[in-house]
């Protein structure tokens, strides 16, 4: 499939709206098989959008403005379609947002993440870096990994709508890496093997659920 030569960044999945993606300039793109897309520019303005997911009932995007400031951006919709600009507070560009737990969890440039009960009120978090993060999964066991630049791996757990405690591990080249669908290889602590290996189960089957929509984006 095509996605007409626009980014597409990221992709969810529910029963009653299909497939939801976002991508350059504000693209929002929609199927409900995975076969036949729309794509509408400038539902996010034309911001960068790289993020998405679904959670009690709303949709979450995340992004950048794409400016030299790189302003954070985060948008909400209840169905798929209308979509409310909410105030970030952040000056950190957002990358990847997730849902699991009742809280969403984004992650963006210089270590920046936040957390939510309800993806319209926002809470900063202390990552204790300031490497750029870009992606965030969780093992189904309130246990998150987030990954980012310069090997950086965080092992969070505990995350509410406030808080989300975070600790940071050693690279070790010998041991497991972590695959994520647009993130290099990163390599882990051989501490941090069990975790990984069920984050990696939770993040094939995401990865296998998308593969017939996005795979033919040649």
């Amino acid at each position: 499939r095509s996605s007409g030569g626009v980014g597409a960044y990221d992709v969810c999945y529910t029963d009653s709206h299909g497939f939801v993606a976002v991508g350059d300039t504000g693209y929002l793109f929609k199927s409900p098989d995975g076969t036949s897309w729309s794509a509408q520019q400038y539902k996010f303005v034309n911001y960068i959008m790289k993020g998405i997911c679904y959670g009690n009932g709303t949709f979450v995007a995340v992004g950048s403005d794409g400016s030299t400031n790189n302003y954070g951006k985060i948008y909400t919709s209840q169905d798929g379609e209308t979509w409310t600009n909410r105030t970030s507070a952040t000056f950190s560009g957002l990358s990847k947002v997730r849902f699991a737990d009742n809280v969403f969890v984004a992650v963006g440039s210089s270590g920046i993440i936040m957390t939510s009960s309800d993806g319209v009120t926002w809470t900063t978090q202390t990552s204790g870096v300031s490497t750029s993060l870009f992606g965030v999964v969780n093992d189904g066991s309130g246990n998150y990994s987030i990954v980012g630049d310069s090997g950086t791996v965080l092992l969070g757990t505990s995350a509410s709508a406030t808080g989300i405690s975070c600790d940071l591990d050693v690279e070790d080249p010998a041991e497991l890496a972590l695959l994520h669908e647009d993130i290099p290889p990163y390599i882990l602590a051989e501490n941090v093997h069990t975790t990984i290996s069920n984050v990696n189960q939770t993040q094939q089957a995401y990865n296998e659920s998308v593969a017939t929509s996005l795979s033919g984006k040649q």
